[in-house]
């Protein structure tokens, strides 16, 4: 019964030998079946699990089963141990650690798809936590992307015979006969009172749930392609941080600010009292955030980009600076180029004084430009005059001297290095796109 249904989920997905795919193990039951499933199919895996240390001795013994198993079948194991703060709700600090967990090795080794051990019941406890808590149903519907659920659709009394009939390892987690939690007081009181008074209960809801999902994936796909059309993505002028700017003429369509409020909701969970501060704000400074995003707008646009999605030094290797989207090589030349292409720069070497840092831009910088034949204004004016969104400014990457002399790589240098007739050395700084 298990085999073949996981079988099927992996023909839908189109998953092959050729693929990787990272599971997330607890070490309980379900995962460690889901495991065992994906163990005997000739797909590549690797294995996450987070050390919540909420247990004690448990939470390590979960921990080391997980890494036995993994090392008895030679499975690449990612282990994370972390400690929860004081005064945090202990599920959704967990949830958002387990994800950030994901995602980080996902960006690191490009899986195809991320697979978690969600089955029936967990479905439908989801469902009334949803309902009760007041949540949107949009909230219960399968995660999207590169998250797939092998075993949902299963019921747990199936995942129980398969574990006994393999001998499959797992470790039991005391904490889940505790009411203490909301899911748990569903699990362990409410679900059986309603099973037992509603014929066919967890089928009955489980199918409300896919229809409204359907519904709500038709309802997104719309938003989506409108939202698009409206849409673009942006990058730095040096680094690799990466934003999404959306033209604010969305807002003259037909229901365009329900249209745009939703997509924020359901791409990057903004909400809608913080969009409408933002779009009715006059402060060119203000943003909003979140745990994961911040977004910014000016007269034309809004913006939106990951939290501290971009770092803030970088070394320094052979000539070339080592970010992904962009390149920038420095050489020195004693015959002056007549010419140089859009991207390039030209310092009079003799001006400098080294080394050169590389660094981000900062409020208090300022910059002598060509513009103003020397005098000196702020860097992020001179940035904004440049068209350089608020929310990238101060992720842009400068070269400075050790007077302090600043150069923008690819855009401009300090007008006190500018190539002059008596000029006999040549910096040549050239910025390349990588992606072309």
């Amino acid at each position: 019964m298990l085999l073949p249904h996981f079988n099927h989920c992996m023909a839908s997905h189109s998953i092959n030998s050729s693929d990787k795919v990272l599971c997330a193990i607890s070490g309980g039951m379900d995962s460690m079946v889901m495991l065992d499933l994906f163990r005997q199919s000739n797909i590549p895996i690797e294995v996450m699990h987070m050390n919540y240390q909420l247990r004690g001795e448990a939470s390590d013994a979960d921990q080391q089963l997980v890494e036995q198993i993994c090392a008895k079948y030679h499975i690449t194991c990612h282990i994370k141990s972390v400690v929860k703060p004081k005064e945090v709700n202990t599920q959704e600090w967990a949830r958002n650690e387990r994800y950030q967990f994901l995602k980080e090795l996902d960006k690191q080794n490009t899986y195809r798809y991320i697979a978690t051990a969600h089955h029936n019941q967990d479905q439908l406890e989801t469902i009334l936590l949803s309902i009760f808590k007041g949540y949107s149903l949009q909230t219960i519907k399968t995660l999207r992307d590169k998250f797939i659920r092998p075993l949902l659709g299963v019921n747990k009394e199936d995942i129980e015979v398969y574990a006994s009939a393999n001998i499959v390892e797992y470790r039991h987690d005391q904490s889940n006969f505790s009411n203490d939690y909301d899911r748990n007081f569903l699990r362990n009181e409410i679900i059986p009172s309603l099973r037992n008074r509603f014929q066919n209960f967890d089928k009955r809801v489980l199918k409300f749930a896919e229809r409204q999902t359907l519904k709500n994936n038709i309802a997104d796909h719309l938003i989506n392609e409108k939202v698009d059309y409206f849409s673009s993505s942006g990058a730095n002028n040096l680094g690799d941080f990466l934003y999404q700017k959306i033209d604010l003429k969305i807002l003259g369509e037909k229901e365009g600010k329900n249209i745009l409020f939703s997509y924020m909701k359901m791409t990057f969970q903004l909400n809608e009292n913080q969009l409408n501060n933002l779009l009715e704000s006059t402060d060119p400074r203000a943003m909003i955030l979140n745990k994961t995003h911040q977004c910014q707008r000016d007269e034309k646009y809004l913006y939106i980009c990951e939290k501290n999605s971009s770092k803030s030094e970088q070394k320094i290797k052979a000539n070339e600076i080592p970010f992904q989207l962009k390149k920038l090589n420095l050489r020195s030349s004693n015959q002056i180029p007549s010419a140089r292409s859009a991207n390039q720069l030209l310092v009079d070497y003799e001006q400098l004084t080294f080394p050169l840092t590389l660094r981000k831009v900062k409020e208090s910088d300022k910059f002598r430009s060509f513009g103003l034949k020397g005098k000196s204004t702020s860097l992020t004016k001179f940035l904004k005059d440049k068209g350089f969104p608020a929310i990238s400014r101060l992720h842009e990457y400068l070269l400075i001297d050790d007077n302090g002399r600043i150069i923008v790589p690819g855009i401009e240098i300090d007008y006190v290095l500018k190539i002059t007739n008596s000029s006999k050395t040549a910096l040549i700084i050239d910025l390349q796109d990588k992606t072309r």
